[in-house]
């Protein structure tokens, strides 16, 4: 895809809400605030640095690297957040503590 289509991308799925606009990476990043989990409160992917932040109901978030999109369509998708995010993404990929606030 050339670059102006890709902007053009970024820009109507920006717009239909699909995605927002990432003020620390000046792109496009995909927010997933699942309803029905009961651990987790928010998932955060950044397609062009390929970290996802993963913010926790009791307020604590964890930045994880090198992270496929793949995965994170598949933990977006996951009928047990929870249970995808303990044998898919913990322990699998390296991660620091973040400031969720």
């Amino acid at each position: 895809m050339c670059d102006k289509a890709l902007k053009l991308f970024a820009v109507i799925t920006v717009l239909l809400g699909l995605a927002t606009l990432c003020p620390c990476t000046q792109g496009v990043c995909s927010t997933v605030v699942p309803e029905d989990s009961s651990a987790i409160a928010e998932i955060i992917y950044h397609p062009r640095t390929k970290a996802m932040t993963v913010v926790f109901r009791d307020e604590s978030a964890y930045s994880y690297t090198n992270v496929p999109a793949k995965t994170f369509e598949s933990f977006k998708m996951a009928e047990s957040k929870g249970r995808f995010f303990y044998t898919n993404i913990r322990d699998h990929f390296d991660c620091k503590l973040v400031d969720a606030k």
